[in-house]
C-alpha cells in the first residue's frame, strides 16, 4: 500500500510540473516536418475597440505560408483581418480582433490554430472584453 500512495504521489508530482511547462505545442508526425506555435500572450479589449494578437510559429522542415484560425471568439468579437496567412519565410503575424459596441462583457478562452505544410498547432489564450 506504502508503494502505491508513493506511486501516486510521484506521478501528482510530474503532472502538476509538467501542466505549467507548456509554452508552444508541436506537430511533427512525420518526423522530418514539424510547425510550432508559442502561446499568444492573455488579451483583453474594450467594448468598441480593437487589439491585436501576436502569432508566433517556427517551422521545421518545410517553408509553405501558414494559415491562421481562431475559435471560440465572444459573441460580437470579430477578426478583422482579410488574409490570415503567415507567408513563407516569416515567421510571426499581428492580427487584429475588434469587439463590437454591445460585445459580450467577461472572460473566454480563445483557440487559435495555425496549419501549413501538412502540419497544424492549436494554442488556448485568455480574451476578456471589458464594458465601455
Amino acid at each position: 500500500m506504502k508503494r502505491f500512495v508513493a506511486l501516486v504521489v510521484v506521478l501528482s508530482s510530474v503532472a502538476i510540473i509538467n501542466s505549467g511547462c507548456e509554452k508552444a505545442k508541436t506537430t511533427n508526425p512525420s518526423g522530418t516536418k514539424a510547425i510550432t506555435l508559442t502561446k499568444p500572450s492573455n488579451e483583453s479589449i474594450t467594448q468598441g475597440g480593437t487589439q491585436k494578437v501576436n502569432v508566433s510559429i517556427s517551422r521545421k522542415g518545410f517553408n509553405d505560408a501558414v494559415k491562421i484560425e481562431f475559435s471560440g471568439l465572444p459573441t460580437g468579437v470579430t477578426v478583422e483581418d482579410k488574409d490570415l496567412t503567415i507567408a513563407k519565410d516569416v515567421d510571426k503575424s499581428s492580427v487584429n480582433l475588434k469587439a463590437a459596441d454591445d460585445a459580450k462583457v467577461g472572460e473566454a478562452t480563445v483557440t487559435v490554430k495555425v496549419s501549413g505544410g501538412g502540419l497544424d498547432a492549436s494554442e488556448p489564450f485568455k480574451l476578456t472584453v471589458k464594458a465601455k
